[in-house]
């Protein structure tokens, strides 16, 4: 009896050794490819990080723009655009939480229609301008709106994706506010990113109908 409960307790044994060993091996490969999918995830981001510091404030041309849209009445900016040989077919704004660079659901879904223009306009350009309020020093806010300006790109260079040489970003910060810093309300709508969308004249001839006179995108 003893010598049939050693021979059940080896075949047992001689069974159970080459599970665990295979156990260990599974484990093994999931683990190996889970630490592969992790390092291509990093470098990954770390391509598009260094691809938004070279198309971040890189183009005069953008810059020009800005200085543009900025300073002159909507009619005058138009015709100025129209001297570049551009057009702009989509307007958003993206809000921001005090103090935050993280996007929130309600600029998401204001970036998510302009990234839905973006798709229908492939070769159209994208100006994105990076705010703050006046809460904090003029340095730490302009890089506020730097960074809300960066999440900004990021979000719609994943969502269309394509040449990132047709984004340009560019901070002003606390500058150029679009309410009263003096109160809570004020100090909200000067929070935000906003995303112009461009495209050039000669293409915008080429197309008819809807896209032709599609009105501004807002939010």
């Amino acid at each position: 009896m003893n010598q049939s409960r050693t021979t059940v307790g080896r075949l047992a044994l001689g069974l159970l050794v080459p599970v665990l060993v295979a156990g260990c091996a599974t484990k093994g490969f999931v683990r190996r490819q889970v630490d592969t999918l992790r390092q291509g995830e990093a470098q990954e981001t770390a391509r598009l990080d260094r691809s938004v510091e070279d198309v971040r404030n890189s183009s005069q041309q953008a810059m020009e723009r800005a200085q543009i849209a900025y300073e002159m009445a909507r009619e005058a900016r138009d015709v100025a655009l129209g001297k570049m040989g551009l057009e702009e077919i989509g307007q958003s704004n993206a809000p921001f939480e005090f103090d935050s660079d993280e996007l929130s659901s309600a600029a998401q879904a204001a970036l998510d229609r302009a990234a839905q223009i973006l798709q229908e306009h492939p070769g159209a350009l994208v100006d994105i301008y990076g705010f703050a309020d006046q809460t904090g020093n003029t340095r730490y806010n302009l890089d506020l709106g730097r960074r809300r300006a960066d999440a900004v790109l990021r979000y719609l260079a994943d969502r269309a994706p394509g040449n990132l040489s047709r984004f340009a970003s560019v901070s002003y910060g606390e500058e150029k506010p679009v309410g009263p810093n003096s109160t809570r309300e004020g100090r909200a709508q000067n929070r935000r990113v906003l995303v112009s969308v461009l495209q050039r004249a000669s293409s915008a001839e080429k197309n008819t109908g809807s896209q032709e006179s599609a009105p501004p995108v807002t939010s």
